[in-house]
């Protein structure tokens, strides 16, 4: 792949073989982090987060963002974690 493979690309092919390990029994969880852009539980709009997505083969989906902003020269700002009910997608 090359440096400017989409981010939801490079997702789509790790839940495809999230998926196919599911289905073989070789997974029992799987977790997925990506870069998002998600709307604050605050209401103050959209921020940029990490994503992490985290699913069991008996159990539920959930997705897990941490907020962050980037600061000039002072690094990066982390906010509060917040989650969500999401719905499965690897172990279907």
């Amino acid at each position: 792949m090359s440096d400017e493979t989409p981010t939801g690309t490079i997702a789509d092919l790790l839940l495809e073989g999230f998926r196919a390990g599911a289905r073989s029994g070789e997974h029992k969880a799987v977790a997925l982090c990506v870069d998002v852009r998600v709307d604050a539980p605050d209401g103050s709009g959209k921020t940029d987060a990490i994503r992490v997505t985290l699913e069991e083969n008996e159990g539920e989906a959930v997705n897990v963002f941490m907020p962050y902003r980037k600061r000039v020269l002072r690094g990066i700002q982390y906010g509060e974690i917040f989650a969500s009910a999401t719905d499965k997608s690897v172990f279907i």
